[in-house]
């Protein structure tokens, strides 16, 4: 029997949700702990900073809506559309903090007037076309509306997750942090991770697992620092923006409190280093796992374009 389709709200959180988490955490990226903590004490709302408002997101929600809007548009993912559709939007000059690896490579794509068809690089093999050599969480984090639009198809969701990933970011551990995500989110939304922890995390190590066997083992670790104070596990998973440590912070925090949004999310805001796509991550599982009404009404009511979100969201899931 087909799973049966999730309700609407749990499209809507999820892509609500991510924009949440980066809000919340934009202020907080790239701030050691003790830098938090001098500032504001515990960061528990929307900040503003001398480049962002309060609620205004970075570009890790921007991208997500950009890979939104052509997955909406192509009724599925089309990488060669989806990465005009990223060139369009890094060439209107409106990226706010971009990400590193995906400036190198849009620009590439740029120089080379050509949109690559993406895809995996072979095994062993230098990567080509547009993709970073970078191992960073950003394409990780900016996954979810791929894998709402795929949730129920597990091959197709991970072909499309590498074609995707593989635009910006062609490390194999940037590809096995996007699978893994996708492969969160989706259970998240079919309630999946309403299972006990290991099983959840085994299932989305086993994903990750034929692109990197290090970042699948730290997934499976997760497991074992449950019953750990948070502060304690975190510093042993670590938060840097390096996927193998920023795809298992996002999926412990996640695990460590599934039915509380606000509590899952503040945790990666609050912890330091890669807040904003750790947040994001966390964001997007847990407003698939809760559904919208599960986010705070002022943050799902402040945070920028949340109602472009819901559009999105309810447009992805009439075509999913």
């Amino acid at each position: 029997m087909p799973p049966h389709k999730p309700e609407t709200s749990r499209f809507e959180g999820c892509l609500v949700g991510l924009a949440v988490g980066d809000a919340l955490a934009a202020p907080t990226t790239g701030l050691t702990r003790r830098e938090i903590r001098a500032q504001w004490g515990r960061v528990s709302d929307f900040q503003e900073t001398s480049d962002l408002r309060r609620g205004q997101v970075t570009s890790i929600t921007q991208t997500a809506v950009v890979l939104a809007e052509s997955l909406t548009r192509s009724r599925r993912f089309d990488a060669p559309a989806a990465a005009q559709a990223l060139l369009e939007w890094w060439t209107s000059g409106q990226a706010r903090r971009p990400d590193p690896a995906t400036a190198e490579a849009l620009e590439r794509i740029a120089a080379s007037g050509a949109p690559p068809a993406g895809g995996a690089p072979p095994a062993g093999a230098a990567p080509d076309g547009s993709g970073s050599e970078s191992a960073t969480s950003h394409a990780a984090a900016r996954i979810a509306p791929l894998a709402l639009l795929d949730w129920r198809n597990r091959e197709r969701r991970t072909e499309d997750a590498i074609a995707a990933t593989t635009i910006t970011h062609c490390h194999s551990r940037a590809i096995a942090g996007a699978v893994a995500m996708a492969a969160a989110i989706a259970d998240s939304l079919t309630g999946e991770a309403d299972r006990q922890a290991a099983a959840f995390l085994s299932d989305i190590a086993a994903a990750a697992a034929p692109h990197s066997l290090e970042l699948a083992q730290a997934i499976r670790n997760i497991t074992h620092l449950l019953d750990l104070a948070p502060r304690v596990a975190m510093d042993e998973i670590g938060y840097s923006d390096l996927a193998i440590e920023a795809v298992p912070a996002a999926l412990y925090c996640f695990a460590a409190t599934p039915d509380d949004f606000a509590e899952s999310v503040l945790l990666a805001v609050n912890t330091g280093d890669a807040t904003a796509p750790i947040a994001a991550m966390v964001g997007a599982l847990s407003g698939a796992h809760l559904g919208v009404e599960g986010i705070p009404t002022a943050w799902r009511e402040g945070v920028e374009g949340s109602q472009h979100l819901q559009q999105l969201a309810r447009a992805l899931h009439a075509v999913a």
